[in-house]
């Protein structure tokens, strides 16, 4: 018996699912002057005691610890995707994500629900603007195309994080694989290699 091809969403089903939620995008704005000040006192703090690394680690692990906690969330949660659109404006950190995006998901918390990841990045898509919606953009088509093999939400969605911030080089650079057809397994070996390389 001959397996079907699989269905994927049209890009007008895409652009409804990725669609802008205004109120959430005004509660998260609201919420960053705050959630920069605490980010510039933490990083303040591991400068002057030299723990730039432990500083690094701790953003990843409260960014995981959010996604860990988004099976749990009911409701939108503005102040606490406002603490993650910071930590996310970290090479480092997105780095990580983008390693776990390209599979491996065992650096998750343990009990963390499947894909819970690539719901806390469409759930930023919705409410964030510029360069941080370039970032979270390029982290759910990088988990859609690798875990899914969607290439046509994948484009339209490097299409948004291009336009959004023209010089995001990994939307840019997987924009263009995606285009090109690169299969989602080589898509997920270059990410792996390239942070192996750091």
């Amino acid at each position: 018996m001959t397996t079907p091809p699989p269905v994927f969403p049209s890009r007008r089903a895409t652009r409804r699912t990725f669609s802008k939620d205004r109120w959430l995008t005004n509660r998260v704005a609201d919420a960053l002057p705050d959630a920069e000040a605490k980010h510039a006192e933490r990083l303040a703090a591991a400068l002057r005691g030299d723990r730039a690394e432990r500083h690094h680690n701790t953003e990843l692990h409260a960014v995981l610890t959010y996604i860990e906690r988004m099976s749990a969330l009911w409701q939108s949660d503005p102040i606490g995707l406002a603490d993650v659109v910071v930590r996310l404006r970290c090479d480092r950190v997105r780095d990580e994500l983008y390693e776990i995006a390209a599979g491996r998901t065992d650096r998750l918390h343990p009990g963390t629900v499947e894909h819970a990841d690539s719901v806390l990045y469409s759930t930023l898509t919705a409410a964030t603007t510029g360069t941080d919606y370039a970032h979270a953009t390029t982290l759910v088509a990088l988990t859609i195309y690798v875990r899914h093999d969607d290439a046509n939400t994948a484009s339209y969605l490097l299409e948004r994080a291009c336009a959004a911030d023209p010089q995001h080089r990994v939307a840019q650079t997987l924009r263009v694989a995606v285009a090109q057809g690169l299969p989602a397994t080589d898509v997920a070996a270059a990410f792996l290699r390239n942070h192996l390389q750091h």
